[in-house]
């Protein structure tokens, strides 16, 4: 009992219970926040990503048409997936902007599936095609946005979709 007395004498005393559980609790808070805000920065960022990608594709595929005078390759029509040419889509699309892409950008959390980027030619004489990409804050118009009807039953998913 001497010892308990002299530790507080001394101003030695520990954490009460409900001291801890506040501290831990505040601690929970402030870790939930700082995730939530981590995973809008991650989702911004690939959303970022997914734009670049499309300008870049697209400014292969006007190239391609300027060279060739007319648009790349379909897997399926008018229509086809930016996918891993080993998923059975994209792999003419891919080869045809060899020449002036050196790999085809995949969506970062899609890539290697069927689905990540999505190409319509929308007049070959003229060259106009329209991209799309999945974002995770859609900001933009959907395919039927575009006013072009062909690809419409492809392009539930999309909801980023820029004609050239």
């Amino acid at each position: 009992m001497s010892d308990i007395k002299e530790t507080k004498r001394k101003g030695l005393s520990g954490f009460t219970l409900i001291e801890l559980l506040v501290v831990i609790a505040i601690i929970g808070i402030l870790s939930s926040v700082v995730l939530a805000s981590l995973n809008t920065a991650r989702d911004k960022a690939n959303d970022a990503r997914r734009k670049a990608d499309i300008r870049t594709i697209a400014v292969a595929i006007n190239q391609y048409y300027l060279e060739n005078n007319y648009l790349p390759r379909n897997q399926s029509g008018w229509c086809t997936y930016i996918s891993n040419p080993t998923s059975g889509y994209g792999a003419g699309f891919q080869s045809d902007l060899t020449p002036f892409l050196r790999t085809v950008p995949l969506d970062p959390m899609r890539a290697n599936q069927v689905g990540d980027y999505f190409y319509s030619n929308d007049n070959n004489n003229t060259g106009k095609f329209t991209l799309c990409a999945f974002l995770a804050t859609p900001t933009g118009q959907s395919y039927a946005g575009t006013g072009y009807t062909g690809c419409i039953g492809w392009t539930n998913s999309y909801n980023y979709c820029v004609s050239y």
